[in-house]
């Protein structure tokens, strides 16, 4: 039968897993000695029967209790969710699930406690953390999830309110990541949207571009394949493409203009090609003050991001004096890159200066080569340089050759310029 003896083996065994003290096979081995073959609606009526001998103050645990027990059983067996849920809600203990899961994920249990530090904050684009990791802790904390998710079967609202409110942020990352095969509703969604935290506002646009990423994807993919068939054409892409699109501006209408810019530049700088709506959505004058911050941010630390933020701001339906203070920014953020030493040229870095190159107007390049020229004459490279001050001397060589290539490719991209438009004058 069982007793508090088995249930604080049982809380043993779930310390032991979330500290790492044993291996799954010594888990589950030791979960299976406590409980063998019996089935799962006999522990369930044992755990009914062991609550009407608790006294009322025993009772406050036993929301916890039965946490415990299910953790044991979906550790036992992975497979068993359906039929545990079954049972759960035949034997009325479901809520009483919910209950105990409230207490652990709020750090209210003395004796199973649930510590996660995410690196989420080190990420300026919390877009970029998001899809970086493949799961998030999904196999550490599997059964506590599949705990979760047994309520979500049972009652999908009081699930939500769990889960937005879970410190930790664990149901709704292993949500997004796709691991627990859960769908929010549009109410949560709109409640990440609008939330003070950056990670959640992101995470609930994410979900939003699920449906229009597969489209982008399916449209890319197209252009590479070279098998003789009718591609995937543009047209039909914006086509597929209106309805999720029309879904996703309604619901940005609950964001902030601060959070509606840092979500949709965060997806610009991470992808090659976004939606059409981006640019127009955010051509308004009142969000210029967010996108300038954006453009100056340390979202944008190599070519790649500038190529895109470059991208983007030639797609906008502003007037000539707004984009001008726009590419200027640009140009601040090009500068000051390179005076701080953190303007890379590695992997295909080079191919993707070169893309940059084609895109900036004249008058932002003009400046650029003055700047280079400026910061080359600052450079201690000579070999009295080389003799007395070695240290630096590498440094600025380095240096050097990294201004060298910026400015061949600047070079080489207004050569190709002028011999278009000679071409085009004859």
């Amino acid at each position: 039968m069982l007793n508090k003896s088995i249930i604080s083996k049982m809380m043993s065994i779930i310390d032991d897993k979330l500290n790492n003290r044993c291996d799954l096979y010594q888990i589950k081995k030791r979960t299976i000695s406590i409980f063998r073959n019996k089935k799962i609606s006999t522990i369930l009526s044992e755990l009914n029967d062991y609550k009407n001998i608790l006294s009322d103050e025993s009772k406050k645990d036993f929301p916890k209790d039965v946490l415990i027990i299910v953790w044991a059983l979906i550790r036992r067996n992975l497979d068993c969710i359906e039929e545990l849920t079954n049972e759960l809600i035949k034997s009325n203990l479901i809520k009483a699930l919910y209950e105990g899961l409230n207490i652990i994920f709020q750090g209210k249990s003395e004796h199973i406690k649930i510590q996660i530090k995410w690196t989420d904050d080190h990420y300026a684009n919390r877009y970029e953390f998001l899809n970086t990791f493949p799961e998030f802790y999904y196999f550490e904390f599997i059964e506590l999830l599949l705990c979760g998710k047994i309520t979500y079967y049972y009652d999908k609202e009081k699930f939500e309110t769990f889960i937005i409110n879970d410190p930790t942020k664990l149901f709704l990352l292993n949500i997004y990541s796709g691991h627990l095969g859960i769908k929010l509703s549009d109410n949560l969604i709109k409640k990440l949207l609008d939330d003070e935290d950056k990670l959640k506002n992101n995470m609930g646009f994410g979900l939003l571009m699920r449906p229009i990423n597969r489209i982008i994807q399916k449209y890319e993919s197209s252009q590479r394949c070279v098998l003789i068939g009718e591609k995937y054409s543009e047209r039909q892409m914006n086509k597929d493409m209106a309805e999720p699109l029309q879904k996703l501006g309604n619901m940005l209408n609950f964001c902030r203009d601060k959070v509606l810019v840092d979500i949709i530049m965060n997806y610009i700088l991470q992808f090659d090609m976004f939606p059409k709506a981006f640019a127009q959505w955010l051509s308004e004058a009142k969000y210029k003050p967010y996108i300038l911050k954006e453009l100056q941010s340390s979202k944008i630390r190599s070519p790649k991001e500038l190529n895109r933020a470059v991208f983007f701001i030639s797609k906008l339906h502003v007037d000539r004096v707004l984009r001008r203070d726009y590419y200027n920014t640009i140009l601040m953020k090009i500068e000051n890159m390179i005076q701080e030493r953190q303007f890379y040229i590695i992997g295909n870095d080079e191919f993707q200066l070169s893309k940059l190159c084609k895109k900036l107007p004249r008058f932002i390049k003009n400046k650029l080569i003055t700047f280079i020229g400026l910061e080359k004459q600052k450079l201690l490279t000579t070999n009295l340089d080389k003799m007395t001050r070695y240290e630096i001397f590498l440094q600025d060589i380095r240096q050097e050759e990294m201004l060298n290539i910026i400015l061949n490719i600047i070079l080489n991209s207004m050569q190709m310029y002028n011999k278009k438009s000679s071409s085009a004058s004859e």
